[in-house]
């Protein structure tokens, strides 16, 4: 029985996949748990109007973010941060915090799993940090200073 996946089934699918299994499956443990309905034409119609969605929101967001890219990687981010007299930060500078910053100097929203640090940033400075997401990547200058007191 072709049945379209309304959740993740281990050893069979994943959600919103049209899979086929066994009738007596499908009719007795996936349906009455909700976690599969028949393949009919019109949900699979759907399914397939669904994916073409995402597929063009994804697009989308891999061009907003090409585009994104191309602005800031013109001139260096400036993030201002409590720190000593020799420079060392008091709290480290994270993905969070570098994502937060591109956020309000682009207008865009970063998330902070496209930001690449290997370890936190600790000390005043200039710092090539690497962005990834949608397939695309980039680096961006991010020039960390002393919080004048």
């Amino acid at each position: 029985m072709r049945v379209i996946l309304l959740r993740d089934v281990a050893r069979l699918g994943r959600k919103d996949e049209a899979v086929d299994a066994p009738d007596g499956y499908a009719r007795n443990f996936l349906s009455p748990r909700a976690l599969a309905a028949a393949a009919t034409p019109e949900r699979v119609r759907e399914l397939q109007a669904r994916a073409a969605a995402a597929m063009a929101r994804s697009e989308a967001s891999a061009a907003a973010f090409s585009k994104f890219l191309e602005q800031i990687g013109a001139e260096p981010i400036v993030i201002r941060v409590r720190a000593g007299e020799r420079g060392h930060l008091f709290q480290g500078l994270r993905e969070v915090d570098i994502a937060r910053a591109l956020t309000e100097k682009a207008g865009m929203t970063v998330d902070a799993s496209a930001v690449a640090l290997a370890r936190p940033i600790k000390e005043v400075g200039e710092y090539q940090v690497a962005l990834s997401a949608h397939g695309r990547t980039g680096t961006v200058t991010i020039q960390v200073e002393a919080e004048q007191p």
